[in-house]
Parts: structure tokens; C-alpha cells; sequence
């Protein structure tokens, strides 16, 4: 968005939540938010932002004007279900256990993006190969926390405007196709230049 764009959607706002905006005394207040606004939101386009704050009116019941993280988590939270479920990437992790230490080091290294670094080691693969089934549960739940808190940082990155959506996406492994339906796109290289 522009910072014409970040306007109105603040007008958007102070429309439908006069209260929030009673305390914004001067013009130069209200720079202040317009320009807060518009480097938070300088990634999105206008309908993406204008549908995410349609959404939260139609559904939020707390009477507040929702807050720029309330808007991302609206506009982002796609992203983040789409990645894959942790069963999904334990089954990786599992397949890819060996007893061999050079197996290990070699099948840690083909680990796709995030579950590598929820793995953290090829000795985790390594243990996992030697350990029984009745052991596994331990190193099952120890992946599964290093796993959903690394998709929660780069989730929280991501609104932080720390890394792109493209960005989380190839960290996260979430196929080309599903990127694309994501974005609306045809061409990955469109979503570069969002």
C-alpha cells in the first residue's frame, strides 16, 4: 500500500470506531499513525489490508479498531495454515532416523527447511535410530515443540515485516501451487514484488 492507500483504511476506521480515534488530538498525531501504518503495511496491497479489516468488523464483537498486529495475523494466518502438520513432519523425521552417523549427518542434511532446524542436530537422527519404539515419544515431543515454536518465530517474523511471505513459505515448505493459490497468482516472481 501507499501511503494515499493507508489513509483510507484509517478512514475506514475512525468511520467505524469514532471512540478509538477521540484521542488523536492534532494532524500531527494522526501523521503519526498514517505514517506507522503505511511502513507496516507497505508489503500488502490495498484489497488484501481492506479485506482482512472487512473481516474483523464482520466477526470481532469487542467494539475496538483492531490493532496493526490484529490485522496481519488476519491477513497472514493463511500462511501459517498451510504449513505442514507436525505428523506430518515427525514422518519425515522418522524416515529419515539412522543408526549410521554418516546416514544421519547425510539425511539431516536433505531435511526440508524448517524441520531441519526443529531437528537441530544429525546426533538427534542419529539417537532416534538407536532408540526403541517405546522411547520414541520422547523424541517425539521434543521435535514437536522445537518445530511449532520455530513456525511461530518465523510466523512472528513474518509480521514483523523480518521476512517476506515468500520467505516463510520456502522456510516452511509449503509447495509452489499452494504459494501461488495463497498469493492469487500465477508466477512465484509475482509475489517477489508484493
Amino acid at each position: 500500500m501507499n501511503k494515499e492507500e493507508t489513509q483510507k483504511i484509517l478512514t475506514i476506521l475512525r468511520v467505524n470506531y469514532p471512540n478509538n480515534f477521540k484521542s488523536v488530538a492534532n494532524k500531527n498525531d494522526m501523521d503519526l499513525i498514517v505514517d506507522t501504518w503505511d511502513i507496516q503495511f507497505k508489503n500488502y496491497t490495498l484489497d488484501e489490508v481492506f479485506n482482512a479489516i472487512m473481516s474483523i468488523i464482520a466477526t470481532d464483537t469487542s467494539g475496538f479498531a483492531p490493532s496493526i498486529g490484529r490485522v496481519k495475523d488476519e491477513l497472514n494466518k493463511k500462511y501459517k495454515d498451510s504449513v505442514m502438520t507436525d505428523e506430518e513432519a515427525w514422518s519425515i523425521v522418522l524416515n529419515s532416523a539412522k543408526c549410521n552417523p554418516t546416514k544421519a549427518k547425510s539425511n539431516f542434511e536433505a531435511l526440508p527447511g524448517n524441520i531441519k532446524k526443529a531437528v537441530k542436530h544429525p546426533k538427534f537422527l542419529e539417537s532416534l535410530g538407536n532408540a526403541n519404539i517405546s522411547s520414541q515419544g520422547t523424541f517425539k515431543k521434543d521435535f514437536v515443540k522445537n518445530y511449532n515454536e520455530t513456525i511461530e518465530n518465523d510466523y512472528q517474523e513474518m509480521n514483523a515485516n523480518s521476512i517476506t511471505r515468500l520467505e516463510f513459505c520456502k522456510r516452511n515448505v509449503i509447495p509452489g501451487e499452494t504459494i501461488k493459490a495463497l498469493n492469487g497468482v500465477v508466477d512465484l516472481k509475482q509475489i517477489e514484488s508484493k
